[in-house]
């Protein structure tokens, strides 16, 4: 069994962890103590800032295929949320082309910072999931 299907089992029965769960996720993405923005401007920005040129990029992509973030005020368009949306959307297509367009995402944008975000999660969480 994987580790991560065990740890996602273990989810069920575990109140204590689904808290530490709920914490790490606050750390993460609501007050920020990782210091591991979900965002992809963050990480590429020269300056390190929000809602900068690659969500504007990461804009363009979505629009080349009819796709948009539904409120960039609410969570910029160059989040990992809408990011993950977005390859997933790509790769249920059934037109053939979609897998070059998902590689081509890929290389351009998420993988250029999501090892980055990773680690840094890895390293500052307070659980291993």
């Amino acid at each position: 069994m994987s580790r991560l299907a065990a740890a996602t089992r273990a989810l069920s029965t575990d109140v204590r962890l689904l808290d530490e769960l709920a914490a790490d996720f606050a750390s993460i993405y609501l007050t920020h103590a990782v210091g591991a923005s979900p965002c992809e401007s963050v990480w590429l920005d020269e300056d390190g800032l929000a809602m900068q040129q690659p969500m504007f990029d990461v804009r363009e992509s979505y629009a080349r295929h009819g796709l948009s973030a539904p409120d960039w005020r609410k969570r910029a368009d160059d989040h990992l949320v809408f990011q993950l949306q977005f390859i997933a959307t790509m790769l249920e297509a059934e037109d053939g082309i979609s897998l070059q367009h998902v590689v081509r995402f890929l290389d351009e944008h998420t993988l250029r910072w999501m090892p980055d975000f990773a680690t840094r999660v890895g390293q500052r969480a307070a659980t291993p999931f």
